[in-house]
C-alpha cells in the first residue's frame, strides 16, 4: 500500500510540475509576442529601467533611431519599462529575462530576442551593423 501511496504521490508531483513548467513558457511566450515587432525585418528596442530614465538617457537612444534614418525603416517600436518596488511586471520580466542589472537595453525580431546589453553605445553599434 505504501509503494502505492508513493507512485500516486511522484505521478502527482511529475504533472504537477509539468503544468508549472508548461505555464512558465507559455507567459514567456506572451511577453516576448507583446515585445517583438510583427513584421519581419524590423526591430523592437526596450529598455528596462529602475526608475524613469533621465531625458539625457531617452535622448541618447532617440538619437541613434534619428541620426542613423533607422526609425520606421527598421526600427518600428521602443520602450522604456520601470521595474520599480511598485510594479507589477518586475517579477515577471526579472524572471524571463534574468534582469541582474539596470538599465538593459533588449533588441527584438520577429522570432524574439536577437541582442541585449547595458550600453547605450554597443546597441548603436550593433542597429548600424546591419545585423537582424
Amino acid at each position: 500500500m505504501n509503494k502505492i501511496l508513493g507512485l500516486v504521490v511522484i505521478i502527482f508531483l511529475f504533472v504537477g510540475c509539468s503544468f508549472l513548467f508548461v505555464g512558465c513558457s507559455i507567459e514567456e511566450r506572451k511577453v516576448v509576442e507583446r515585445l517583438k515587432p510583427e513584421e519581419e525585418n524590423k526591430l523592437s528596442v526596450r529598455v528596462f529601467v529602475k526608475k524613469t530614465p533621465s531625458k539625457e538617457y531617452q535622448r541618447s537612444i532617440l538619437n541613434i533611431f534619428d541620426e542613423h534614418s533607422l526609425w520606421g525603416d527598421k526600427v518600428t517600436s521602443h520602450g522604456f519599462t520601470i521595474l520599480d518596488e511598485n510594479s507589477t511586471q518586475e517579477d515577471k520580466y526579472n524572471k524571463i529575462f534574468v534582469l541582474d542589472r539596470l538599465p538593459e537595453i533588449f533588441v527584438f525580431n520577429h522570432q524574439g530576442v536577437i541582442f541585449r546589453t547595458y550600453e547605450v553605445d554597443e546597441l548603436e553599434t550593433f542597429l548600424i551593423s546591419g545585423k537582424d
